[in-house]
């Protein structure tokens, strides 16, 4: 941790710089090495089941031709995705220019994968952007409403595909569904609606201050930084039409990976899969490649993607789902440690309790 501190902004936290434990480093390796276990096991158990033709997945990695555009797709949705931090930063205080915002952003995805933990990138983000020892709390609340907005468009999708092809069923407009899907659908669409009732719930002043949430809330561990955090997210319910823009920013985001994914599927020799059964379909394979077990999800996505396309009756979700993580993992080693290592995500710095940019003429932060 003490290079990401060097490299990253010095002095931001000097907690950072303390030697760290020799128990704390057997704890972390001990952590890791579980995590790329199970890696390993799941693939392993998929590829010797018979459920993964590593040499289809190779082929299409061979052809360049056949990935170019998802990468640029995927890159989008990188950027996009770093509009909609950037944007929820604004709420309390925080002034990023766009291009910084992304290379915080992408430095987060190198970080995914250079340090131990499902969550590392999350915490190199939230890391930069709270390095000034001012309003933790709150912009850590920035961080984890982010993830929550991404996830909650990827069930949204998920519910909402569900319900058109149940209505699709229904009306006799495409054959019936079978008990699987049938039952996937009712998953989806369930999940949909507690999703929107617990967002509704967490930006409910009514709800805040009712007996039982203010009874809890007394009584959680670290009483006073969780219910920051809380009142943090609550602030958001003062500002609808932002929030209703980092939706619109999730959408697009996710249009854009679902389509990078459509097109590798077509590679694939996928292409008799409708767009309605993949949208469905995909949005809850990302949902569980968004399990926090390992990094980026590797493993736990082959298994989801494998799983539920055989639900819907295609093979192939395995190697669909290796190389869409050989794809992100070449973005961020490529793109995201450049961003990293030819500095500027680390240049963010406070000025009258508000974060701002570095002044450029005096060069600060620029290399």
């Amino acid at each position: 941790m003490s290079k990401i501190n060097n490299q990253l902004g010095g002095s931001g936290n000097e907690s950072l710089k303390a030697p760290i434990s020799k128990p704390y480093n057997n704890k972390v390796l001990l952590s890791t090495a579980a995590r790329f276990s199970l890696v390993a096991l799941i693939i392993g158990y998929i590829y010797y089941s018979g459920r993964f033709n590593f040499s289809s997945a190779l082929d299409l990695l061979a052809d360049p031709s056949g990935y170019t555009l998802p990468i640029v797709l995927l890159v989008f949705t990188n950027y996009v995705a770093s509009c909609r931090l950037r944007l929820l930063l604004t709420v309390h205080g925080v002034c990023l220019s766009q291009f910084r915002a992304f290379r915080i952003w992408m430095t987060g995805l190198f970080f995914s994968l250079a340090l131990p933990g499902a969550l590392s990138g999350d915490l190199v983000k939230g890391y930069l952007i709270m390095k000034s020892r001012q309003n933790k709390v709150e912009l850590a609340s920035v961080i984890l409403l982010d993830r929550l907005l991404g996830l909650y468009m990827m069930v949204a999708v998920g519910g909402i595909m569900s319900g058109v092809m149940v209505f699709r069923s229904m009306t006799g407009l495409d054959v019936g569904m079978a008990p699987s899907l049938s039952a996937l659908a009712v998953f989806s669409i369930t999940l949909l609606a507690l999703a929107t009732l617990g967002g509704m719930a967490l930006m409910s002043g009514r709800v805040r201050y009712s007996q039982p949430v203010t009874f809890i809330m007394r009584r959680v561990p670290f009483e006073n930084k969780v219910n920051r955090l809380y009142e943090a997210a609550q602030t958001y319910r003062n500002h609808t039409l932002l929030l209703g823009s980092a939706l619109g920013l999730s959408l697009i985001s996710q249009s854009a990976a679902y389509l990078a994914i459509w097109l590798l599927a077509g590679q694939m020799g996928m292409s008799e899969l409708g767009v309605g059964v993949f949208l469905w379909i995909i949005s809850l394979s990302f949902i569980v490649n968004s399990i926090p077990l390992a990094p980026m999800g590797l493993g736990i996505g082959e298994a989801g993607f494998e799983a539920l396309f055989g639900v819907a009756g295609f093979g192939g979700g395995a190697e669909l789902a290796f190389v869409y993580h050989v794809i992100v993992i070449f973005i961020a080693l490529t793109l995201g440690g450049s961003l990293y290592f030819l500095g500027g995500a680390h240049s963010v710095g406070f000025e009258g309790g508000a974060m701002v940019e570095p002044d450029k003429e005096k060069g600060e932060g620029y290399g």
